[in-house]
């Protein structure tokens, strides 16, 4: 009887790429709170999630210098790749979990007023569930009656992925 290795050699493909794209998705960010909002948004599509995400944060902190990203801040709202926040924000617990998108959301929510048309196309026109998802909540963050969002540190969100 001939044995076959393709099952073990598969699990072990699946772990290496599993851990690969783990230790990938937390390394350091070379983003900061210093970074210019053009440059921010630049790696808004960056291979590294937690740089993605950390520059949507950043991004959403810079108030009305972060108004003309707004359209690469919509763009990121379907990345749903998991990351980890505390790796560049210290208001969150180690065991928090978050995407680019939500991360963007939140920054969308931060810029406020001039966010809402962007969003609203963004909830109607978006073939991604996740992107739409994350719009509605930005747009429900939103206090149009006082032009302003709700609060500076909205947060992001909910996730819905487990440890």
């Amino acid at each position: 009887m001939r044995m076959s290795w393709r099952g073990p050699r598969l699990l072990t493909t699946v772990l290496i790429l599993t851990s690969a794209a783990y230790a990938h998705s937390n390394s350091p960010v070379s983003v900061s709170p210093a970074t210019e909002p053009a440059t921010l948004a630049k790696t808004l599509q960056s291979k590294n999630p937690t740089e993605a995400a950390a520059s949507a944060y950043w991004l959403g902190m810079k108030g009305p210098a972060a108004v003309p990203e707004i359209p690469r801040l919509i763009a990121a709202l379907s990345d749903n790749r998991p990351v980890r926040p505390s790796s560049y924000r210290a208001d969150v617990s180690e065991a928090a979990r978050t995407t680019p998108g939500e991360e963007a959301a939140g920054a969308l929510a931060r810029i406020g007023k001039p966010a809402v048309d962007p969003l609203i196309m963004a909830l109607r026109a978006s073939t991604s569930a996740v992107a739409r998802k994350n719009a509605a909540w930005a747009l429900g963050q939103i206090d149009t009656s006082t032009h302003a969002p709700t609060t500076a540190a909205s947060p992001s969100p909910k996730s819905t992925q487990q440890d």
